[in-house]
């Protein structure tokens, strides 16, 4: 492989780890699962002289009949998983037990696709106790109320379940101090950096700042740098943030996947020694060996990432997938900066219903997602911007309508709206999913009417009864 080479590493202790933490609980877990899967027609053997107690340790006793319900485990390959996955402090930190990562992730076997969803700590939700705070202490508190971890990290899965309207059965919870001895167990992560990447405000762990520099080319980065890298808030925006952790996240599947990690019973150990002293997880033996099978197909695998955000304000001109929270006064809650669903207040916190049919279509529809057509809209009703405010309602729900060029006028006045689509089928997920939030006529033509733009393929024409049409 060609770097720019060097090695990059950094002896100083992070202040905090990001939203990589659970993620790489997600591969470790893979990993066993796919080891153990290649292992298992002499898995008798690998157990007790390979890894000797770990296996018996970590999943309960293993009887003759193993293979035979590993073949039954194949044959359910189909279902979907969903996992939350927890990083938080451990160790000596400030705020050991605070769940500061908090991202849901659906496997889907049978689609070869992960679909990421995080939440962020901030968010303020009511408590099982009667009181009300932000999710990030859900796990802290009942882990010390119902007295044990698993309790506590089933209070957190269940609140989030609520959120998210799905059912979640299991858990990775990773210690933070962990991260950098795992993701350095696999050599470090290969990253192409396409721009001199400069953070004046790196925080330096000692409640100051320091300068983090990362010049353009390849580099291989160890645990603490590639930190640095994914979690730096200052240097671009938030969108460029997300998309650096994704490309680590892709580094370091790729390594996993591509250098015989999979085969190598010493490395196994090592991740198990490092997991089991930094990872908890209620994962049984054979779904880590259907996330065996899983595992060995990475190489196609296809990987959809969101978050939430307060894009969405009123007027807003820069719209975001995810925008349905808004940041309420201080003053309403005692200082604290935290962040709620729109139109939710503190008397009304449990209602989610607008990022239910967000979830829905990240987690029941992540075709919508694959397929990526391309939307513009147009006002042909005569009202001001309202081809503006109907585009940051659909683009919110993960449609994709361009920040530029995507919006317009329609040339006339329309009596009805209607939805010109060309070059895709009438069952595609994006119009299906469209038909929950526009219930006027849909019209299929053989090419764009408006747009010059060729990737183009559906126009949304606002007409005069879209208070009718629209569902918003």
């Amino acid at each position: 492989m060609v770097f720019k080479k060097k090695k990059i590493s950094n002896g100083k202790k992070p202040g905090f780890l990001s939203y990589l933490v659970g993620i790489l609980g997600v591969f470790v877990v893979f990993s066993a699962g796919a080891f153990l899967q290649n292992k298992v027609t002499d898995i008798k053997f690998f157990i007790y002289q390979d890894i000797g107690d770990i296996t018996r340790n970590t999943f309960g006793s293993l009887d003759d009949n193993i293979t035979s319900t590993f073949d039954k485990e194949k044959d359910k390959i189909n279902n979907k998983i969903n996992l939350l996955l927890v990083g938080r402090g451990g160790g000596n930190h400030d705020a050991p037990d605070l769940t500061d990562t908090i991202i849901v992730s659906q496997i889907d076997i049978k689609k070869n696709l992960i679909s990421l969803l995080s939440i962020p700590r901030d968010l303020y939700v009511e408590y099982y106790d009667g009181g009300s705070g932000k999710i990030n202490e859900i796990y802290r508190l009942d882990m010390k109320r119902l007295g044990t971890k698993d309790l506590g990290m089933k209070s957190l899965m269940n609140k989030v379940g609520e959120i998210i309207g799905e059912e979640i059965n299991y858990y990775v919870n990773i210690d933070f101090q962990g991260f950098i001895k795992l993701i350095d167990a696999f050599g470090g992560v290969e990253v192409e950096v396409p721009e001199n990447f400069v953070d004046y405000r790196f925080p330096d762990g000692k409640l100051g700042y320091t300068t983090f520099v990362l010049r353009k080319g390849k580099w291989v980065l160890d645990g603490e740098i590639a930190l640095k890298y994914a979690r730096s808030r200052h240097s671009t925006s938030d969108f460029d943030r997300s998309v650096r952790q994704q490309q680590i996240l892709k580094s370091l599947k790729n390594k996993i996947s591509n250098n015989g990690f999979l085969e190598n019973a010493s490395k196994f150990r090592e991740m198990y020694d490092l997991s089991n002293k930094y990872l908890d997880t209620n994962l049984d033996f054979n779904t880590i060996l259907k996330l065996g099978f899983f595992g060995n197909k990475t190489k196609d695998l296809k990987i959809l990432s969101f978050n939430f955000n307060d894009s969405c304000f009123y007027g807003s001109l820069n719209c975001q997938t995810g925008g349905f929270l808004y940041v309420p006064l201080r003053d309403l809650f005692g200082g604290l900066s935290v962040l709620l669903p729109n139109g939710v207040t503190k008397m009304d916190l449990n209602n989610y219903s607008d990022i239910h049919k967000f979830t829905n279509i990240i987690f029941r529809r992540p075709e919508v997602f694959l397929e990526n057509y391309k939307i513009n809209v147009y006002n042909g009703a005569g009202v001001n911007n309202l081809a503006s405010e109907i585009s940051s309602d659909i683009k919110k729900y993960g449609f994709n309508i361009p920040d530029e060029k995507s919006i317009g006028n329609a040339g006339r006045i329309y009596e009805k709206s209607v939805i010109l689509y060309n070059g895709i089928e009438d069952n595609s997920k994006t119009i299906q999913e469209l038909k929950k939030f526009f219930n006027g006529e849909y019209k299929k033509v053989e090419e764009r009417k408006f747009s010059l733009d060729e990737e183009v393929k559906i126009e949304i024409v606002i007409g005069k009864d879209y208070k009718k049409v629209f569902l918003f």
